[in-house]
């Protein structure tokens, strides 16, 4: 019988648990986070990233705020703003850019 491997990290987007195993070996090579530390990481594609960003913007403006401002909210600046100050890690794995976020 097989063992499935079974991600520490959440996985925003699903991927085949041998891709999996690999994103988490390579956070903890290039990282240094543990077995342990991987359990309160999140992994994100770029487009889930700006949805949870958008998500998290319109829960702390309101959706009626939302539908008149968010046209001129830059979602991607408030991105790299994180990722240049340290709150998000990219990393890459198999050609594939993912992004790393403790909550």
């Amino acid at each position: 019988m097989e063992t499935v491997y079974k991600p520490k990290a959440f996985f925003h987007t699903e991927f085949g648990p041998e891709f999996m195993k690999r994103v988490e070996d390579t956070i903890k090579r290039e990282l240094g986070y543990t077995d342990e530390e991987l359990k309160g990481l999140e992994i994100l594609t770029w487009d889930d990233l700006v949805a949870k960003y958008e998500e998290t913007v319109r829960s702390m403006i309101g959706n009626d705020a939302w539908e008149k401002l968010g046209y001129y909210i830059d979602i991607e600046a408030m991105i790299k703003d994180d990722i240049l100050g340290g709150y998000i890690t990219e990393i890459k794995v198999d050609g594939w850019t993912l992004y790393v976020k403790e909550w």
